[in-house]
Protein backbone atom coordinates (compact mmCIF):
# COMPACT_ATOMS: atom_id res chain seq x y z
CA UNK A 1 0.00 0.00 0.00
CA UNK A 2 1.23 3.29 -1.25
CA UNK A 3 1.69 5.86 2.00
CA UNK A 4 1.14 9.46 1.70
CA UNK A 5 3.31 11.83 0.00
CA UNK A 6 4.70 15.09 1.49
CA UNK A 7 5.89 18.28 -0.96
CA UNK A 8 7.23 20.93 0.86
CA UNK A 9 7.02 24.28 -0.74
CA UNK A 10 11.00 24.05 -1.75
CA UNK A 11 10.47 20.47 -3.47
CA UNK A 12 7.82 21.86 -5.30
CA UNK A 13 9.62 24.54 -6.80
CA UNK A 14 12.88 23.31 -7.43
CA UNK A 15 10.70 20.50 -9.76
CA UNK A 16 9.04 23.60 -11.41
CA UNK A 17 12.11 25.03 -12.17
CA UNK A 18 13.48 22.04 -13.56
CA UNK A 19 10.40 21.80 -16.00
CA UNK A 20 11.13 25.11 -16.89
CA UNK A 21 14.48 24.38 -17.91
CA UNK A 22 12.76 21.57 -19.75
CA UNK A 23 10.04 23.82 -21.74
CA UNK A 24 13.00 26.78 -22.76
CA UNK A 25 14.49 23.77 -24.66
CA UNK A 26 10.96 23.04 -26.18
CA UNK A 27 10.60 26.36 -26.95
CA UNK A 28 13.75 27.21 -28.92
CA UNK A 29 12.44 24.41 -31.32
CA UNK A 30 10.09 26.73 -32.54
CA UNK A 31 6.70 25.67 -30.60
CA UNK A 32 5.70 29.09 -29.68
CA UNK A 33 3.01 27.04 -27.56
CA UNK A 34 5.68 25.88 -25.32
CA UNK A 35 5.46 29.16 -23.55
CA UNK A 36 2.52 27.78 -21.72
CA UNK A 37 4.91 25.56 -19.70
CA UNK A 38 7.49 27.83 -19.78
CA UNK A 39 5.25 30.90 -18.52
CA UNK A 40 3.35 28.59 -15.97
CA UNK A 41 6.21 26.93 -14.23
CA UNK A 42 8.01 30.35 -14.06
CA UNK A 43 5.25 31.72 -12.23
CA UNK A 44 4.57 28.76 -10.30
CA UNK A 45 8.25 28.82 -9.05
CA UNK A 46 8.01 32.99 -8.16
CA UNK A 47 5.01 32.22 -6.32
CA UNK A 48 6.54 29.34 -4.11
CA UNK A 49 9.67 31.25 -2.99
CA UNK A 50 8.02 34.42 -2.31
CA UNK A 51 5.99 32.47 -0.06
CA UNK A 52 9.07 30.48 1.32
CA UNK A 53 10.54 34.17 1.96
CA UNK A 54 7.64 36.05 3.72
CA UNK A 55 6.00 33.17 5.75
CA UNK A 56 8.55 32.60 8.14
CA UNK A 57 8.36 36.44 8.99
CA UNK A 58 4.53 36.58 8.91
CA UNK A 59 4.29 38.09 12.46
CA UNK A 60 5.91 40.79 11.06
CA UNK A 61 3.23 41.52 9.56
CA UNK A 62 0.25 43.29 10.55
CA UNK A 63 -2.34 40.60 10.89
CA UNK A 64 -4.19 41.89 7.54
CA UNK A 65 -1.08 40.68 5.33
CA UNK A 66 -0.97 37.43 7.61
CA UNK A 67 -3.62 36.21 6.43
CA UNK A 68 -2.32 35.86 3.15
CA UNK A 69 0.66 34.35 4.77
CA UNK A 70 -1.17 31.17 6.54
CA UNK A 71 0.73 27.69 6.17
CA UNK A 72 -3.27 26.00 6.79
CA UNK A 73 -3.38 22.20 7.02
CA UNK A 74 -1.13 19.60 4.91
CA UNK A 75 -3.56 16.97 4.15
CA UNK A 76 -5.91 17.56 1.13
CA UNK A 77 -9.25 18.43 1.83
CA UNK A 78 -11.32 17.77 -1.32
CA UNK A 79 -14.39 19.99 -0.23
CA UNK A 80 -12.05 22.82 0.95
CA UNK A 81 -9.34 22.44 -2.02
CA UNK A 82 -11.74 22.00 -5.15
CA UNK A 83 -13.05 25.20 -3.89
CA UNK A 84 -10.20 27.13 -3.27
CA UNK A 85 -10.44 30.53 -3.15
CA UNK A 86 -7.31 32.54 -4.69
CA UNK A 87 -8.87 35.57 -3.06
CA UNK A 88 -7.10 34.30 0.40
CA UNK A 89 -3.57 33.91 -1.43
CA UNK A 90 -0.81 36.29 -2.57
CA UNK A 91 -2.06 37.12 -6.84
CA UNK A 92 1.41 37.06 -8.99
CA UNK A 93 -0.21 40.74 -9.66
CA UNK A 94 0.58 41.81 -5.97
CA UNK A 95 3.87 39.67 -5.52
CA UNK A 96 5.35 42.37 -8.15
CA UNK A 97 3.55 45.04 -6.62
CA UNK A 98 5.13 44.37 -3.00
CA UNK A 99 8.34 43.55 -4.06
CA UNK A 100 8.39 46.57 -6.49
CA UNK A 101 10.39 49.55 -5.50
CA UNK A 102 8.84 52.04 -3.28
CA UNK A 103 9.16 54.52 -5.87
CA UNK A 104 7.37 52.92 -8.10
CA UNK A 105 3.53 53.83 -8.57
CA UNK A 106 1.16 50.59 -7.04
CA UNK A 107 -0.01 48.22 -9.60
CA UNK A 108 -3.04 47.13 -7.71
CA UNK A 109 -4.29 50.10 -5.35
CA UNK A 110 -7.22 48.34 -4.11
CA UNK A 111 -5.26 45.46 -2.16
CA UNK A 112 -3.53 48.20 0.28
CA UNK A 113 -7.00 48.80 1.96
CA UNK A 114 -7.90 48.87 5.33
CA UNK A 115 -7.14 51.76 8.15
CA UNK A 116 -3.82 53.30 6.57
CA UNK A 117 -3.39 55.28 3.92
CA UNK A 118 -3.17 53.27 0.91
CA UNK A 119 0.39 54.75 -0.09
CA UNK A 120 1.31 54.27 3.47
CA UNK A 121 0.68 50.99 3.91
CA UNK A 122 2.25 50.38 0.11
CA UNK A 123 4.98 51.63 1.48
CA UNK A 124 5.70 49.59 4.49
CA UNK A 125 4.83 46.54 3.14
CA UNK A 126 7.61 47.41 0.25
CA UNK A 127 9.81 48.19 2.87
CA UNK A 128 9.94 45.04 4.25
CA UNK A 129 10.08 42.78 1.55
CA UNK A 130 13.25 44.98 0.86
CA UNK A 131 14.41 44.56 4.04
CA UNK A 132 14.28 40.77 4.01
CA UNK A 133 15.65 40.28 0.28
CA UNK A 134 17.74 43.10 0.27
CA UNK A 135 16.73 44.00 -3.09
CA UNK A 136 13.40 45.20 -4.75
CA UNK A 137 12.03 45.28 -8.45
CA UNK A 138 13.01 48.55 -10.49
CA UNK A 139 10.74 49.94 -12.93
CA UNK A 140 12.50 48.28 -16.16
CA UNK A 141 11.86 44.82 -14.59
CA UNK A 142 8.43 45.41 -13.23
CA UNK A 143 7.62 46.10 -17.04
CA UNK A 144 8.91 43.14 -18.35
CA UNK A 145 7.48 41.23 -15.93
CA UNK A 146 4.28 42.90 -16.44
CA UNK A 147 4.14 41.71 -20.04
CA UNK A 148 5.03 38.00 -18.75
CA UNK A 149 2.13 37.91 -17.20
CA UNK A 150 0.08 39.48 -19.71
CA UNK A 151 0.89 36.80 -21.95
CA UNK A 152 0.24 34.28 -19.29
CA UNK A 153 -3.02 35.40 -18.31
CA UNK A 154 -3.82 35.51 -22.46
CA UNK A 155 -2.53 31.83 -23.21
CA UNK A 156 -3.48 30.01 -20.01
CA UNK A 157 -6.76 32.16 -18.72
CA UNK A 158 -8.65 33.34 -21.30
CA UNK A 159 -10.11 31.42 -23.78
CA UNK A 160 -9.80 33.27 -26.58
CA UNK A 161 -7.56 34.11 -29.57
CA UNK A 162 -4.54 36.29 -28.88
CA UNK A 163 -1.28 37.51 -31.06
CA UNK A 164 1.84 37.03 -29.76
CA UNK A 165 5.36 38.39 -30.68
CA UNK A 166 8.17 36.31 -29.52
CA UNK A 167 10.98 38.95 -29.45
CA UNK A 168 9.16 41.14 -26.55
CA UNK A 169 8.88 38.15 -24.78
CA UNK A 170 12.64 36.77 -25.87
CA UNK A 171 13.61 40.20 -24.29
CA UNK A 172 11.28 40.07 -20.81
CA UNK A 173 12.29 36.51 -19.69
CA UNK A 174 15.50 37.77 -18.03
CA UNK A 175 13.39 39.85 -16.06
CA UNK A 176 11.93 36.63 -14.93
CA UNK A 177 15.00 34.48 -14.01
CA UNK A 178 16.18 37.61 -12.29
CA UNK A 179 13.00 37.70 -10.55
CA UNK A 180 13.20 33.94 -9.21
CA UNK A 181 17.54 34.33 -8.20
CA UNK A 182 16.07 37.74 -6.00
CA UNK A 183 13.83 35.47 -3.93
CA UNK A 184 16.23 32.75 -3.57
CA UNK A 185 17.12 32.28 0.16
CA UNK A 186 20.86 31.65 0.30
CA UNK A 187 20.87 30.54 3.41
CA UNK A 188 18.62 27.51 2.53
CA UNK A 189 20.58 24.16 2.71
CA UNK A 190 19.39 23.85 -0.60
CA UNK A 191 20.03 26.42 -2.30
CA UNK A 192 22.62 25.72 -3.98
CA UNK A 193 20.62 23.46 -6.13
CA UNK A 194 18.09 26.20 -7.05
CA UNK A 195 20.91 28.07 -8.54
CA UNK A 196 22.19 25.28 -10.61
CA UNK A 197 19.07 24.69 -12.38
CA UNK A 198 18.28 28.75 -12.80
CA UNK A 199 22.22 28.29 -14.63
CA UNK A 200 20.65 25.70 -16.46
CA UNK A 201 17.32 28.16 -17.55
CA UNK A 202 19.96 30.88 -18.29
CA UNK A 203 21.72 28.91 -20.81
CA UNK A 204 18.51 27.69 -22.60
CA UNK A 205 17.52 31.25 -22.96
CA UNK A 206 20.91 32.04 -24.01
CA UNK A 207 20.63 29.48 -26.82
CA UNK A 208 17.16 30.30 -27.89
CA UNK A 209 18.31 34.05 -28.09
CA UNK A 210 21.02 33.22 -29.93
CA UNK A 211 18.50 30.84 -32.41
CA UNK A 212 16.85 33.78 -33.00
CA UNK A 213 19.33 36.51 -34.21
CA UNK A 214 18.50 38.07 -30.43
CA UNK A 215 21.98 37.39 -29.32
Amino acid sequence: MLSNLTVSPFQNALDSLKRLADELIEVRTGNMLALKGALAWAWHVIDLLAYLRLQPHRQDFDPWMQTFLHEGEKELQIDRDAHWNESSHLSLLELIDLFSAKNLSMLKPEFYHGWMDRQARCSALRQRTFDLLNKSIDAQQRQALMLLLAVYNRLLHLPASVSLSPKPVLDAFPAMLNFIEMLIDGKHAEAAQLHEVLGQCRLDLQKWSEMTGES
